[in-house]
């Protein structure tokens, strides 16, 4: 199984990282910023996270996390579902999920579709491992 790396720092209105790929690509994220968890709302948790390939009714062939306090469906014994790595500019396109992109322009994530692309091209439709750091650090 693959494995990605994703290091990260929140802002006000938004966070960033840059996300290590298994061929040594690096492309930046965005999320919305830390709300403490809150669905559809705040970046997601440092953590391990499973991604999976999953045809969304919106956005097509995309890849859903799922690990720790996130599951792939709403579930009464998680606090956060639905997560997934899709297409976005600004932060406030996504909603609880994470975009990544080539470049930013200030609060702007460049080239999200050309990104996007390249990570699954890599994942293959297989599935990998996401470590996620760096919010918890900084609290």
């Amino acid at each position: 199984m693959q494995t990605l790396y994703l290091e990260r720092e929140t802002e006000q209105t938004l966070t960033r990282g840059i996300l290590h790929t298994p061929s040594g690509r690096e492309l930046y994220v965005l999320e919305r910023p830390w709300r403490n968890n809150k669905p559809f709302d705040s970046c997601i948790p440092d953590g391990v996270y499973l991604v999976e390939p999953y045809e969304s009714p919106k956005f097509g062939s995309v890849y859903i996390l799922s690990g720790g306090t996130v599951s792939k469906f709403k579930s009464p014994k998680h606090e956060r579902y639905g997560i997934l790595f899709h297409p976005a500019n600004y932060a406030r396109q996504l909603a609880g999920c994470l975009a990544c992109g080539l470049s930013w322009r200030g609060d702007m994530l460049l080239n999200s579709a050309a990104a996007t692309k390249l990570l699954f091209d890599e994942l293959a439709g297989e599935s990998a491992m996401l470590f996620i750091s760096g919010i918890e650090d900084h609290q």
